[in-house]
């Protein structure tokens, strides 16, 4: 018997808790309009100023989301791995996206495209918990990384960035080196020797190039107290 695969993006708009709650005729429709975004490592996925088309998720992949300041440089905010939510504020209010998005791995992202995002919004309350769900989780997002940005040492924000608090408590994708100093800014001398400073506190370690947290509330202790400034 022919057996058909599912797409990757309608297994996974399938699989959201408030899909379940659609009508049968707004599930077809929601899967049936979703689009996808594909790019490799480098390729920037949605460029800044650009009308925002929807709500977005990354299917698979790693990306890192930036905006450029006044002087030109970039300023990096979040990265983003598979099954995060982003974009709320910018489909909500059909304006012109403020940041770029830049995949740090090969990676797909999905949408559901602004008609549709509307009509969700107008008629599922499922779907408004999770976007309002998504729209917390992000808010506390942004509050960590402030937080850490502005009060912490360099190695502690660092560190920050290895917790799930930064990853909306997804649990932490493996990140290598490179990709970690993409998402910070840092480079990479200068992250490889942060590294080998919580290394050597055994915060953490390194499986080739993956970075591997064996106890994050270790890790979270050593932000929360710190070792003076480096």
């Amino acid at each position: 018997m022919l057996s058909i695969t599912p797409r990757p993006e309608a297994l996974f708009l399938s699989r959201q808790e408030w899909f379940a709650d659609l009508p049968p005729r707004q599930q077809s429709r929601t899967l049936a309009s979703a689009i996808t975004i594909s790019g490799r490592r480098g390729d920037t996925l949605l460029r800044a100023g650009a009308q925002s088309e929807g709500w977005y998720a990354v299917l698979d992949g790693l990306v890192k989301m930036q905006m450029r300041t006044m002087s030109g440089r970039f300023a990096h905010y979040v990265g983003m791995q598979g099954g995060e939510w982003f974009g709320e504020g910018s489909a909500l209010k059909h304006e012109l996206r403020r940041y770029e998005i830049v995949a740090l791995r090969e990676t797909t992202l999905v949408c559901l495209p602004n008609a549709l995002f509307d009509d969700l919004v107008a008629s599922s309350l499922a779907f408004n918990h999770a976007l309002l769900a998504s729209l917390n989780a992000r808010l506390g997002q942004a509050i960590t990384f402030m937080g850490t940005s502005r009060m912490l040492s360099s190695i502690q924000v660092l560190a920050g960035f290895l917790c799930r608090p930064y990853w909306m408590n997804f649990p932490q994708t493996q990140l290598h080196r490179d990709e970690l100093a993409l998402i910070t800014g840092v480079s990479r001398d200068r992250l490889d020797r942060l590294l080998e400073q919580l290394i050597e506190r055994d915060l953490v370690r390194l499986n080739g190039e993956v970075i591997e947290v064996p106890d994050e509330a270790s890790i979270r202790e050593f932000i929360n107290n710190g070792l003076g400034d480096y």
